[in-house]
Formats: C-alpha cells, sequence, structure tokens
C-alpha cells in the first residue's frame, strides 16, 4: 500500500502508521466530521473533505494513496453523496462506499444504489457503534478483495485462461491438465545486469522481445477449446524467462501429443 506522506500531513491529525488502512470521509458539515474521525483514527489513517468535488480532487491529486473505505453524507450543496460515488464509479475506485442519509433522500439513494455501486447505505443519525462497524466490515471485505486479485494476477502467471475457469467453477488445479509421460525440452535464458542498463529503449526492448516469445507459444492456444499450444511457460524470474518448449498440448506445427 502507497500513501503519500504530504497529503496525510495536510488532512489528517495524529500519528502516521503504515501498517494501516486508509478511510476517507466526505461531509459539508465540520463537526459530523470530526466527531466521526475521532472514533476511527485509532484504527485507520482517515482523510477528510467537505465536498464531493473537494474528494474528487484529493483522490485525483493523490493517486497512490488508497483508499479501503469511503464514507459520505448524502445531501451536500454542490454534489451529493449518491454523484459522487457514481462518479467514482465511472472511475473504476475499488473503494467499498458507505452513503450517509436522512429520510429525505432515501428514495434516490435506492433507486441508484447499483448506479453508485454503495456498498452500504446508513440512515441518519447514525449511531456510532453502527458506523464503525459497517466501516470495519467494509474494510475487511477491501481486504479480501485486494488478496484474490493479488492471487489471480500471481495465478496468471502460472496458468492458462481454461485452468483459471475451471478453479472458479470450482475444479480442483490437478484436474484442470492433461496428464501424461513425453519428451519435453526446458530453455533458459537470462540478461544479466539488464536493470543497470542506461538506454531510453532498453524496456520496450525487453517488453517486445518476450512479447514475440509469449505470442508465439501460445499462437495455436485457444482459450482451452482443443488445448493446442505451441510451448508452456513455467515461470517468470525477474527480467529473466524460463519455460518449457516441451508441448503441454497437442500442436498443430509437428503433431507432438506430450505432456508435461
Amino acid at each position: 500500500m502507497k500513501l503519500n506522506l504530504k497529503a496525510l500531513e495536510d488532512n489528517q491529525a495524529g500519528d502516521f502508521d503504515p501498517a494501516r488502512l486508509n478511510v476517507l470521509l466526505i461531509d459539508d458539515e465540520e463537526h459530523n466530521l470530526y466527531g466521526l474521525k475521532v472514533h476511527l483514527a485509532d484504527k485507520y489513517n482517515v482523510f477528510t473533505c467537505l465536498s464531493g468535488p473537494e474528494a474528487l480532487e484529493l483522490i485525483e491529486k493523490e493517486k497512490e494513496t488508497e483508499f479501503a473505505a469511503i464514507i459520505s453524507d448524502h445531501i451536500m450543496p454542490s454534489m451529493t453523496g449518491v454523484e459522487f460515488f457514481t462518479r467514482l464509479n465511472q472511475l473504476n475506485h475499488p473503494a467499498f462506499r458507505i452513503l450517509l442519509t436522512g429520510y429525505a433522500g432515501l428514495d434516490n439513494v435506492v433507486a441508484a444504489i447499483n448506479e453508485a455501486s454503495i456498498y452500504r447505505y446508513l440512515r441518519k443519525p447514525v449511531d456510532t457503534h453502527e458506523i464503525t462497524s459497517v466501516i470495519s466490515e467494509a474494510v475487511n471485505h477491501y481486504k479480501e478483495e485486494q488478496e484474490n486479485i493479488h492471487l489471480v494476477d500471481q495465478m496468471r502467471k502460472q496458468l492458462y485462461l481454461h485452468q483459471l475457469k475451471q478453479i472458479r467453477n470450482g475444479n480442483k488445479l490437478e484436474e484442470t491438465m492433461p496428464v501424461g509421460k513425453g519428451e519435453a525440452t526446458v530453455i533458459s535464458f537470462d540478461i544479466i545486469g539488464s536493470s543497470k542498463i542506461d538506454h531510453p529503449e532498453v524496456n520496450h526492448f525487453l517488453r517486445s522481445v518476450f512479447g514475440r516469445c509469449g505470442k508465439l507459444m501460445m499462437e495455436n492456444y485457444e482459450d482451452g477449446k482443443d488445448l493446442v499450444a505451441n510451448a508452456f511457460r513455467i515461470k517468470e524470474l525477474g527480467d529473466g524467462f524460463l519455460c518449457s518448449i516441451g508441448y503441454p498440448f497437442k500442436s498443430k506445427n509437428n503433431g507432438n501429443n506430450s505432456h508435461v
């Protein structure tokens, strides 16, 4: 988790703890912000804004600051909470959203929950214990979601698309690949010291080389329909590249049907 220390110093009172997650509070009434912030500051890094536009400006300016949960009042002069969260949804922001609303704005809230991707809405006046409990729940869901995203990203480096789909459907990993004996050749190469090469095109060159390798290897693979591919990437290691040039699937190029 990356945090912008200057934004934290400008926006938050108290000690900064990099181990804590961030929450953002939005309300045009300062006493409401202060009251809720007091109850949350011992668990989270708390940011505050007095309006939706101010919050959007903060999010845009401090792009490296991740917010696990954003809590906004609904009825505000310049932009309602629903309008703010709808805009946030258009930005594909991952924070979980909690809306505070009185009875007068409830109809509009219910109608816009899906459009604004609101996680929970609470009716005002809100009990302190209730809102802190809901925020804790939202933050935990955020952590689980980010961990799952990270896990899937790591699995994509190792597994084929059809394997990921089968695993999501409940299949065991060992059931997603054909099993058998066959010949395989393993090739490994590395470009020693590539991270120290001082040239503006080095990253582009390395990406193009590995991209072409990947394209050639997966040329005949069609998302598991025919289980056909030209090679099987085992693992990436830094700026090196380790792959198996045996054929885990039947190859259209040579008819080899060996498995790895």
